[in-house]
């Protein structure tokens, strides 16, 4: 009679036992872990540029496919495609550009947004600098930004050669578009600055601190001409 015995199964190789074990483990590192389809990111550079000029804006996103909304808050100064689109292609890709475009003769500072579908948006800010003056009359600034809690200077500059207007002691009309800037005068006295000039000056005061990046449009007038700032106004990270 012949007996049977039961061989006990012979263990795999420590080495090959070792390959499986690290196999396990790093397998769910391979693959991809998206999060829930949204922007992360929302960049334009550069993010001040003249009237007409174009700049390029750069979206992330933490998953693909998706397609990203792009808006503008005053497209009457600034303009961006209706959507961009990502897609899975030999090389993931989660970053798309596209093109910002101003419109010749407008000038503040639209917001820049990008969304996926109902997520929140990311928001850049576009600072488009007013076309330089035509005409006889000229508004500087002592600085083009603030955060508040300021005071700065204008100045305003007719050039005498010029006949605008007939009066000798010429008025400047000065407007601004964002309440949270304010002047001591509406109308600035010019008097002779040089022989062919006359000039005069207005405070201009940011009193509170800016809670989120914005700007005000300052307008100089005079008779039919006219002349236009940028005060870029910036929220104090501090």
């Amino acid at each position: 009679m012949f007996r049977t015995f039961d061989l006990p199964a012979r263990a795999a190789p420590r080495s090959l036992r070792t390959v499986a074990l690290a196999m396990a483990i790093a397998l769910p590192a391979l693959i991809p872990v998206f999060l829930a389809d949204s922007v992360t990111s929302l960049t334009l550079s550069p993010n001040d540029v003249a009237s007409g000029a174009t700049t390029t804006g750069t979206v992330i996103v933490n998953a693909i496919p998706t397609t990203v909304l792009l808006s503008s808050s005053a497209p009457f100064v600034a303009t961006v495609p209706a959507s961009i689109a990502f897609a899975i292609t030999g090389i993931t890709t989660l970053f798309q550009r596209f093109t910002v475009t101003t419109v010749a003769g407008k000038t503040g500072c639209p917001a820049i947004m990008a969304r996926e579908a109902a997520t929140l948006p990311a928001l850049a800010r576009l600072f488009v600098e007013p076309p330089a003056s035509s005409g006889p009359l000229r508004l500087t600034l002592s600085t083009d930004r603030a955060t508040g809690g300021q005071v700065l200077y204008g100045k305003v500059t007719l050039l005498t050669f010029a006949q605008v207007v007939d009066t000798a002691s010429p008025r400047v009309e000065v407007d601004i578009d964002n309440t949270a800037v304010t002047r001591t005068i509406n109308l600035v006295d010019l008097t002779q600055h040089t022989a062919l000039s006359k000039s005069g000056t207005l405070s201009i005061h940011v009193p509170h601190p800016i809670t989120s990046d914005s700007c005000a449009i300052i307008t100089a007038r005079l008779g039919g001409s006219q002349s236009r700032a940028l005060l870029k106004l910036f929220r104090n990270a501090g």
